[in-house]
C-alpha cells in the first residue's frame, strides 16, 4: 500500500486566508482614511479657536468706554471678516453689546471690589468654517473695573 503525504496548504485554505487578509487590509485602510480626515477637522477647529481667541483678546484690550461708545452707536456693534487659512474660508463675526443689568452685578462689585455701574459689555466671537458646518463661539464680559 502506497501512502502519499503532501505537505502544504489546500487551495481552499489559501483562499480563506487571502479573504481574511483582504478584509483586514480594507478595514485598516478605511480606519486610516477616517483618522486622517479627523486630524484635519481638529486642525481646522484649533485654527478657528486660535483666531477667535485672538479677536476676543483684541476686543478685551480696548478701553471700556471706547467699547461702550461703539456698542451704543451701533446697538450692538457687529464686525464680520472673511479670512482664508489653509484653503479654507473662515468667517469671523465679532459682537460688542452693552448690557444693562439693573443692579444685578452689584453683588459682584460688593464681593470683588470695584464698581459695575449697572452695566457691562458682552463680547462674542463666532468663527465659522467648512461651509458653516463647524463653528467656535467664545464669550467674554468686560466691566468698568480699573
Amino acid at each position: 500500500m502506497h501512502v502519499n503525504h503532501k505537505s502544504g496548504f489546500s487551495l481552499i485554505e489559501v483562499m480563506v486566508a487571502a479573504l481574511i487578509l483582504v478584509v483586514l487590509v480594507i478595514g485598516g485602510g478605511a480606519l486610516m482614511y477616517h483618522a486622517g480626515g479627523n486630524i484635519k477637522v481638529m486642525g481646522n477647529k484649533h485654527l478657528a479657536m486660535e483666531r477667535a481667541m485672538s479677536k476676543l483678546e483684541s476686543y478685551r484690550s480696548r478701553d471700556y468706554f471706547d467699547l461702550r461708545a461703539a456698542a451704543v452707536a451701533d446697538s450692538p456693534e457687529v464686525n464680520v471678516t472673511n479670512e482664508l487659512h489653509n484653503g479654507i474660508t473662515m468667517t469671523i463675526t465679532t459682537t460688542n453689546q452693552l448690557i444693562s443689568t439693573g443692579g444685578i452685578l452689584k453683588e459682584y462689585a460688593d464681593v470683588h471690589g470695584g464698581s459695575v455701574d449697572n452695566e457691562y459689555i458682552q463680547l462674542s466671537v463666532l468663527a465659522t468654517y467648512r461651509n458653516s458646518d463647524e463653528t467656535v463661539l467664545l464669550h467674554a464680559v468686560k466691566t468698568n473695573d480699573p
